[in-house]
């Protein structure tokens, strides 16, 4: 019998991390960004998904159960993070613009 490697949660723990991020900036505008009372979150959150996307290419990451994710993962991660946020920005601004048409 083989020693699979434990790998289940470490994946998603990062696509965790990064979903906060982008749940978050897709609830702002662009515009009132800076304006927002949360604004301080910004750094707090990118720090969290840095420190998870990080702790796997360190030697604690093995301590930790982690295991360093292939670089296809990376390039995964920024393409649907990216591609979630671009959808999402276009559907918000039709939501306000439709809005915007019933007052």
């Amino acid at each position: 019998m083989t020693d699979a490697p434990r790998s289940g949660l470490q994946p998603g723990l990062r696509l965790s991390l990064a979903s906060a991020l982008t749940t978050w900036a897709a609830m702002l505008s662009w515009a009132g960004f800076a304006e927002t009372s949360a604004s301080y979150l910004a750094p707090l959150l990118i720090g969290a998904v840095l420190v998870g996307v990080l702790i796997p290419l360190t030697p604690l990451g093995p301590v930790l159960g982690f295991v360093e994710p292939p670089a296809g993962f990376y390039l995964f991660l920024v393409a649907a993070v990216g591609a979630y946020l671009l959808l999402v920005e276009l559907v918000k601004r039709r939501l306000y613009r439709w809005a915007r048409s019933r007052l």
